[in-house]
């Protein structure tokens, strides 16, 4: 196998594995930015996998490591993030596919969980990048309260 090919591959391997970080973090940190209405001390927030904009249905991994990475940088930044992970009755999960909020369950969900909002995000490919859409929904009336978008870019 020709070492140049396992160099740039590797390359563009790592550097998405080492953006999607970043990424995911500055998706949480615009979410924080641009929230509209403050939650209250001991609200909980729900971080659901992100889904495929072409499949809503469907992750992967890139779509469930920045549902981690973001539920990971609001607990960091003080939210209180309960991981649905362990309420395997309260989401839609599909075996291999992650954890998604379908919209008739964001008020069924959180009242289970006793959650003010749930965080919700898209991928999708375009060539060489993933564009990524996240947004904080309340889920007394499944109003935006915040939303944020970044672009993976791979290979660079």
């Amino acid at each position: 196998m020709n070492t140049a090919k396992i160099c740039v591959f590797g390359l563009a391997l790592f550097c998405l594995c080492g953006c999607i970080v970043t990424v995911g973090y500055e998706l949480a940190d615009g979410l924080i930015k641009n929230l509209h209405a403050p939650l209250n001390e001991g609200e909980t927030v729900i971080v659901a996998s992100f889904a495929d904009v072409d499949n809503l249905t469907q992750s992967s991994t890139v779509g469930r490591l920045l549902g981690d990475i973001v539920g990971s940088r609001l607990s960091q930044q003080g939210f209180t993030v309960v991981d649905i992970r362990t309420r395997q009755n309260s989401i839609f999960i599909q075996e291999q596919g992650g954890e998604f909020v379908l919209s008739r369950d964001v008020r069924a969900l959180s009242k289970a969980n006793n959650a003010a909002c749930v965080v919700a995000g898209t991928f999708g490919r375009l060539g060489k990048s993933t564009v990524v859409s996240v947004r904080m929904i309340r889920a007394s009336d499944n109003v935006i309260l915040s939303s944020a978008d970044g672009v993976l870019v791979r290979g660079r």
